[in-house]
Formats: C-alpha cells, sequence, structure tokens
C-alpha cells in the first residue's frame, strides 16, 4: 500500500531496521535518500534518528496500561520523553484530547493535534465509473469488515459518509484473511443484497491472493481511503522536519 501510494519512494520491509538501511546506503549508493522513515520504531534503539515522533491514539489512551506481558506498554510510559515531538492521533471529543494532552504535557515533549479524515471510496468492482459517483455513498446499503487496530474509528467514518451499515464483522489486527472468512462474508452480503467495504490497509493484505480478491468482487465492493487532517500544529510539525531536512543539504 505504501509502494502503490509513494511510487517515487522506496520502500524496504525488513525484520531488522539496521539491515534495511545497510541495504539502501548500499543498493541505492548513485541516488540516496535524503530522509529515511521508520514505522513502529520508537523501541528500535540500534538506529539513531534526528526525530523521534510518537504516536498516541486519543481514542485508545493508555495511560492507565500496564507492561507486557500484564498489559500492552512495551515500555514505561516516563520513556515518552524520548520523544521529540509526540502526535495525539484520531481525535474524535475534543474534551476528552484536552484530558489526554494534560497528561501528555507533563512529560515536556510538545504535542501536536490530528485527527482522521475521510478522502475517497475507491470502487473495486460494482456500478460506480466516476469519482463523482463514487462520492455519492448514501445509497451504500453495506456489510463492513476490517482487521485493523480500533475498527470502531473505521465505522464511524463510514457513517459519517453517510453509509448504511447493515452488518459488520472485526478480525483481530494483522490477523491473516482466508477464504473461509471471507466466504461468510460474502453468504451474508448475498442473502442482504449488501455492498463489501473494507479499509484501504485491508484490501491491500488481500491484493496479493487471488482467490480472496475473486470472492469479494463478486459483489459490489469498495476500501475507504483516509488521511490524517492536523489541525493544531501544523507550522511546529512542519519547522521540525524543515530542521532535518536542511541538515542533509
Amino acid at each position: 500500500m505504501l509502494a502503490w501510494n509513494n511510487p517515487n519512494a522506496i520502500v524496504m520491509v525488513a525484520e531488522k531496521r539496521k539491515d534495511a538501511i545497510a541495504y539502501i546506503v548500499k543498493r541505492f549508493a548513485k541516488r540516496l535518500p535524503s530522509v529515511i522513515i521508520l514505522d513502529d520504531a520508537f523501541q528500535h534503539r540500534q538506529i539513531h534518528r534526528s526525530l523521534n515522533i510518537a504516536l498516541i491514539n486519543a481514542s485508545e489512551p493508555f495511560f492507565n496500561a500496564k507492561m507486557l506481558p500484564e498489559g500492552r506498554l512495551r515500555e514505561p510510559l516516563k520513556n515518552l520523553k524520548r520523544a521529540n515531538l509526540i502526535v495525539l492521533n484520531k481525535i474524535s471529543d475534543p474534551q476528552k484530547a484536552d484530558t489526554i494532552e494534560k497528561n501528555i504535557e507533563k512529560t515536556g515533549v510538545p504535542v501536536i493535534k490530528a485527527r482522521l479524515k475521510t478522502a475517497e471510496l475507491v470502487c473495486v468492482s460494482g456500478a460506480f465509473t466516476t469519482s463523482e459517483e463514487a462520492r455519492s455513498m448514501k445509497e451504500i446499503n453495506a456489510f463492513a469488515f476490517a482487521g485493523i487496530s480500533s475498527p470502531e474509528s473505521f465505522l464511524e467514518s463510514l457513517k459519517e459518509e453517510g453509509v448504511n451499515i447493515v452488518a459488520h464483522r472485526f478480525f483481530h489486527d494483522h490477523a491473516p484473511y482466508s477464504v473461509k472468512k471471507l466466504h461468510a462474508i460474502r453468504k451474508i452480503a448475498d442473502a442482504k443484497t449488501l455492498s463489501l467495504v473494507t479499509t484501504e490497509k485491508d484490501y491491500f493484505r488481500m491484493l496479493g491472493h487471488p482467490e480472496l480478491i475473486r470472492i469479494i468482487t463478486a459483489r459490489p465492493c469498495y476500501y475507504l481511503k483516509i488521511e490524517t487532517n492536523i489541525f493544531d500544529g501544523t507550522e511546529k510539525l512542519q519547522s521540525m522536519l524543515k530542521a532535518v531536512i536542511g541538515k542533509q543539504e
């Protein structure tokens, strides 16, 4: 999905991030990227980073969570001080976000605020033939399914755009899709004459498996693209990014 949406970028997948960087340096020696972005690497201490950004999900704050294996924290909350910037993301309730921000401010790390916004409903199979028609989502009676963390936000995004969600099913984050799982979804969608709607991430996870794609595209099928809307602190983020890029020039 990242490669598809960023055709001019080098996209690497590696269990050991330092191996990926070593490969980039060797393979692309004549056109080295000016910036390397690591995803989910706050605990990956083997690589020095010029800018360390931590994201906190406002819909699922973890200030009362416990450390692994009892809870889901990978390290103590006090270590957020290691970040240069904290992004309070997926904000839907401003008052709740203000309360979370007050907890974050105790770290002394700058905070910016962001929320998700729907970008486009992409037609994989079905009746939509133009982007204008694809924007008219209110007539869609849908079976929504997703295998992501906090899938409730996906449903909320669809509802805000007027999609009528007749049924839905959630799977564990990163859980593999199977023919059996998708046939079960299709059976319900067939019986109720529903379109299938999933997330962009989930669609691209299935894209490498032709049989799975055949199952879902037998009915009208769509995936929802989302974007991040930074509504408080854009200039702060841009300033930090420019400072990092400027060091490379």
